[in-house]
């Protein structure tokens, strides 16, 4: 891949692929450390059809996150000042709750809200059916809303 290319993808894609590894590993550091895999995988790669690096950034991170997981014998917690380090214009509350969710709402959740993908586009970065995506976003909705009713219980 050629500098300027890899330059300009590192520019328009940090920040979200880091957000989207941050619903994975709940962990501000490991979240980098597979935000930088995944971009150390970029400039390796052969790629320069910029069409496709979005998506392949999404899919190389997501293995980066799971490859952690499962080779990670601590259990992760959430960073105190975790939210706060986003560069996202958004609640972070919202985002908050969208980490509470279980793994496969909180993927779908924040790729269709946060990153604006369509629950297609999202079907084949995942490798999952469309009703599959369309299942789970419900699910998650209802988490959320179950989730939200309980705080709200608690402070009324």
């Amino acid at each position: 891949m050629n500098e300027t290319l890899f330059t300009e993808m590192v520019e328009l894609h940090t920040d979200a692929i880091y957000r989207f590894c941050v619903l994975y590993v709940k962990n501000h550091h490991d979240a980098q450390d597979c935000t930088q895999d995944t971009f150390i995988k970029l400039y390796k790669q052969k790629i320069d059809n910029r069409d496709h690096i979005k998506n392949w950034l999404y899919v190389v991170a997501r293995r980066e996150c799971l490859q952690l997981l499962r080779f990670s014998w601590r259990k992760t917690i959430i960073d105190d000042d975790l939210i706060a380090q986003f560069s996202m214009h958004e609640n972070k509350d919202d985002f908050s709750l969208i980490l509470s969710c279980p793994q496969k709402y909180r993927e779908v959740l924040y790729l269709y809200y946060y990153e604006d993908y369509s629950q297609a586009e999202i079907a084949q970065l995942l490798n999952l059916s469309i009703d599959a995506v369309k299942k789970r976003m419900v699910r998650g909705r209802d988490y959320l809303k179950e989730t939200l009713e309980g705080v709200e219980t608690h402070e009324g």
